[in-house]
């Protein structure tokens, strides 16, 4: 009777105390609490929020998991595979302890806890891990975990690959779209110390743990044929996550507090100087690498594009340019990841960034960026990356090329070229 009037007296307590530290603290949906767009919840430090979005212009909305310092990427989709139509979605413990997405006329169970192991007095908290968990008040039990479900994104802690003594299984699969969170194409797993992307039920690529990572995140745990790995560590520095894109790629990214952007450290496509000097990594293709416009294949001999995409490719035609002629111009490139190693002009408008690198020889290529200002290259470019059309990362890029590089079939076609034939024409007589 005793025992059972103290357990009692406990959960009443425990329940109190998350009752008090809710009104300050937005970590903790207590039982019967919402969240409704545009509200949200973030962990105890600040490095995870958890709300609902909208991706792109679409109508739809997800219930997802993001970094605070970023929204983009969605590090987790609770409901990809059944969007809600309505804003006015709301995210909920309810009354028998499970996650329930609902808009009143439609609900998403989030959580999938059995019945034997829940009760009223559940409730849920984002962790400065980023895992969305459902715990038990009075013992504090992780009844279900986000981390268990992963979507396309591991973050520091994840598992991936099959664990045999508990029958769980963790798995990547990308996104469908950039802007549609459904499941897509591509899949990735671990097996005996290899990562395998799979496209469909093709094999699409592998390679190993040990060189994608460099060894130095991560804890293996074998078991006979079967493992899997857990991967960084809820220590690592840093802001940091492996994603599967929605075009077979898998990544490893960090944050940069100085620029303010996600730098790729490692890439299935696109890995460090993978294509060589003066190419282009196109993250959308098959076979990413491809010489830049106005440049061809180093070794002319060697036809296997695994081989030329090591090498790099050369100008076809020189550059003229000196005090006295500058005969160039610039190819406008679109949704591109920037090429390693930049310098700069200290100039503070587009067109003076353009003026200063079409008057100085040793440019011979530019960008503006209104956090960065004028960068410019100067040497061999490379890890120049194609993105997707629209990738809301990609940015403009301006590539320096003889003129007759920069005239082609269409433009002779177009009107533009008659009249600047024609112009060139009064002007020299």
């Amino acid at each position: 009777m005793m025992i059972g009037w103290f357990s009692s007296l406990v959960g009443l307590l425990v329940f109190l105390c998350l009752t008090l530290k809710s009104t300050n603290a937005t970590d903790t949906i207590l039982q019967g609490q919402t969240i409704t767009h545009p509200n949200t919840i973030v962990s105890s430090s600040g490095k995870f929020e958890l709300g609902f979005f909208s991706p792109g212009n679409t109508s739809k909305y997800y219930l997802g998991i993001w970094h605070t310092v970023s929204k983009q990427p969605i590090v987790w989709v609770a409901n990809r595979e059944y969007p809600f139509l309505s804003e006015s979605s709301n995210l909920i413990v309810n009354s028998e302890g499970q996650l329930v997405i609902s808009n009143g006329r439609m609900f998403y169970e989030v959580s999938n806890i059995t019945t034997s192991r829940i009760n009223n007095t559940t409730f849920a908290r984002l962790l400065d891990s980023g895992n969305l968990v459902l715990l038990d008040q009075i013992s504090l039990e992780i009844l279900w975990q986000s981390f268990d479900y992963p979507t396309d994104t591991i973050l520091p802690g994840m598992n991936l690959g099959h664990d045999p003594t508990y029958n769980k299984s963790w798995s990547l699969v990308s996104w469908r779209g950039l802007e549609d969170p459904a499941p897509g194409s591509f899949s990735l797993d671990y097996f005996y110390g290899y990562l395998l992307v799979g496209k469909g039920s093709q094999p699409y690529w592998n390679g190993s743990l040990d060189e994608f990572e460099n060894r130095t995140s991560y804890e293996s745990f074998l078991y006979g044929k079967y493992c899997y790995v857990t991967w960084g560590s809820v220590h690592t520095s840093g802001i940091m996550h492996m994603v599967l894109d929605a075009f077979g790629q898998l990544m490893i990214q960090s944050w940069s507090e100085d620029d303010q952007i996600w730098h790729t450290l490692s890439s299935s496509k696109c890995s460090y100087r993978r294509c060589g000097d003066f190419s282009v990594c196109n993250i959308t293709s098959d076979k990413p690498c491809s010489c830049l416009r106005g440049f061809e294949p180093l070794s002319t001999n060697n036809s296997s594009e695994h081989q030329t995409s090591y090498q790099g490719c050369v100008r076809k035609t020189n550059l003229q340019c000196n005090d006295s002629v500058q005969n160039h111009g610039f190819y406008w490139m679109k949704y591109v990841d920037f090429p390693s190693d930049p310098g700069g002009f200290d100039v503070n408008s587009a067109l003076s960034c353009k003026s200063a690198c079409f008057r100085n020889c040793s440019c011979i290529a530019y960008a503006f960026d209104y956090k960065l200002g004028c960068l410019a290259w100067f040497n061999d470019l490379f890890d120049l990356k194609q993105l997707a059309t629209n990738d809301s990362n990609g940015k403009n890029f301006y590539l320096k090329l003889p003129a007759s590089e920069l005239i082609t079939e269409e433009l002779i076609k177009s009107s533009t070229f008659y009249q600047l034939i024609t112009l060139v024409d009064k002007v020299d007589s």
